[in-house]
């Protein structure tokens, strides 16, 4: 159910960031973040995953289920590594 309601109110938000992204940025960071505009739905499908990773992890916890952890954690290996890679490369032009 909490994953159901999660999914729905992030897809509002993912369809309110692609098509009135200026709105969003206006209402939060005023007229000077309008720049960061065409980053903003890169943004929330991060946080869209941060987000429905948060509440199945948390349910999890709840009912005592912890397979997840390794599954996880490797994730989290290969996102360092990832961000690691990305800024090496970055670094070199």
């Amino acid at each position: 159910m909490m994953l159901a309601a999660g999914s729905i109110i992030c897809l509002v938000e993912l369809a309110l960031v692609r098509f009135v992204p200026g709105l969003i940025l206006g209402a939060i960071a005023g007229k000077m973040a309008m720049a960061a505009t065409p980053y903003l739905l890169s943004y929330g499908v991060a946080i869209i995953a941060l987000a429905l990773t948060t509440i199945i992890v948390n349910y999890a916890i709840g009912v005592h289920r912890f397979a997840f952890v390794i599954p996880l954690l490797l994730v989290e290996i290969g996102e360092i590594a990832g961000i690691t890679l990305r800024s090496a490369m970055s670094s070199r032009f």
